[in-house]
């Protein structure tokens, strides 16, 4: 299908560049003196007094020269690589939810809730990668993230993904990652991604600096994820949304360039309005589509792999509003050229979480892959001799070539209802939600991901206990 686009090119190259001059006459605050003294080093001008670096243009078009156009992400066992850019597309469950919805209420994430979804993750067919869907908070705060990376890697073989709270879990994980591997250089065992935010307006907070370096260092693929608030920490406007956006990634991607030049580093978006009447973030509005398309129009322009948040809802429960925002949330981004989409398995702007929502979202992907697949159109697909060969009043169901494109050509699904009302309830009557939670509980009593040695268990154990008695 033809991307979606709204933008022209000269709009563009015009956010590009008031980006630059922004991170050249405005610059950036960045809170950390290290990375200040790095930055001065390379030819930035910085400011220590008020911890400002502004970026001259020609360090940031070399960044962006240096920087991989795609990289290869490995599963757990260093197998199956995909890539990642150009017009690859990998889905990731996740990320980061504060509660799991269980039997109408919300609760607070477990170490055992990471477990089950990576495990549910690892049996549907659409998802590509695994996310932290929720942070567990029955263990330390400070090692939560290293508990939740022990849960996963037990749970699925897939790639997974992380965002580190804190440069001290960035650095947890890392070892945790090292050792399972064996692997002390990890720029081409691209297991896992990291992610870091800078803070809007035009700050880098020294841990997401922390995060940002330490994956550098260790050669991890990075997405460079900003957050800008329309309304709130940028100008309402979208247009300045996406100009804010743009001049923070570049920052970004300049420090973990001077860090460790060719390291993988994702074009990330997480769109956001501010609603003024609920005074309330929102991922799923008009405004944030339109967001999700403008953001992956300027990611290919620089030729990167692209990152952004779908399929999205800001609804609250099971109900038609969560249906119709996933839905069209996860076609604007896919249908527009974004690389990896993450969110699988959340609503409630992303604080909560589902064991059924993530099997719903794998049937709403597989339906929209479908979709953006569109119609071949060949001298086999057409079949005008077969046409011809069965002619009027004719039928086509017992021809080879039914068979032969019966499994191809079409999308079955696996929830989704396409029985008459009498065979519906015939069958069970059941609504999509149910049977979503009941396939769920299929996966987590059958399924067993590829255990882990007792030999990695141990390991990855210490590494926890470690740095469980650190002090972040």
């Amino acid at each position: 299908m033809n991307r979606l686009e709204v933008l022209s090119k000269e709009e563009i190259e015009k956010i590009h560049r008031d980006s630059l001059n922004i991170l050249e006459e405005t610059g950036v605050k960045i809170l950390d003196e290290d990375t200040l003294k790095m930055l001065s080093r390379s030819g930035v001008d910085v400011d220590f007094n008020n911890n400002l670096a502004r970026f001259p243009e020609s360090l940031v078009k070399e960044a962006l020269r240096s920087c991989p156009k795609s990289f290869i992400a490995l599963n757990r066992d260093k197998e199956n690589g995909v890539k990642i850019g150009g017009d690859s597309i990998y889905i990731v469950s996740g990320f980061y939810a504060s509660y799991v919805l269980k039997g109408g209420k919300r609760m607070r994430g477990t170490v055992e809730d990471v477990a089950n979804f990576a495990k549910i993750a690892d049996c549907l067919k659409n998802i590509n990668a695994v996310g932290v869907e929720v942070l567990p908070q029955d263990v330390p705060a400070h090692v939560s993230e290293l508990y939740a990376c022990y849960a996963m890697l037990d749970n699925t073989t897939k790639h997974l993904f992380f965002s580190p709270n804190t440069q001290f879990s960035a650095k947890g994980l890392v070892e945790i990652i090292k050792t399972f591997t064996g692997e002390e250089d990890l720029l081409k065992t691209q297991i896992v991604t990291f992610q870091s935010s800078p803070t809007s307006p035009l700050t880098w907070e020294r841990d997401s600096l922390g995060v940002l370096i330490e994956s550098s260092k260790a050669g991890i693929s990075c997405n460079i994820l900003p957050e800008p608030l329309a309304g709130a920490t940028s100008p309402i406007t979208l247009a300045a949304v996406l100009l804010v956006h743009n001049a923070e990634f570049l920052s970004g991607l300049v420090i973990s360039h001077l860090v460790r030049k060719g390291v993988p580093v994702i074009y990330g978006y997480s769109p956001t309005i501010f609603d003024m009447r609920e005074v309330s973030p929102i991922i799923a509005s008009p405004e944030t589509i339109a967001l999700r398309i403008a953001h992956a129009q300027i990611g290919r322009f620089y030729g990167l792999p692209v990152h952004c948040i779908a399929p999205d809802s800001d609804a609250h429960c099971h109900d038609e509003q969560l249906a119709w925002e996933k839905i069209i949330t996860f076609f604007a981004a896919l249908n527009s050229g974004v690389n990896i989409l993450i969110n699988s398995g959340m609503f409630s702007t992303g604080l909560v979480a589902s064991y059924e929502q993530l099997v719903i979202d794998d049937e709403i992907i597989g339906f929209l892959l479908r979709v953006i697949k569109g119609i071949e159109v060949t001298t086999e697909t057409l079949a005008v001799d077969l046409i011809r060969k069965v002619g009027p009043r004719g039928h086509f169901l017992n021809q080879m070539h039914t068979l032969r494109h019966l499994r191809t050509e079409y999308w079955f699904p696996e929830l989704s209802n396409r029985a008459t009302y009498d065979n519906w309830l015939r069958k069970s009557g059941k609504d999509i939600v149910t049977k979503a939670r009941e396939k769920a509980s299929k996966y987590l009593k059958e399924h067993k991901a590829p255990e882990l040695s007792q030999e990695n268990k141990r390991k990855i154990q210490e590494i926890i206990k470690k740095f469980e008695k650190m002090k972040s």
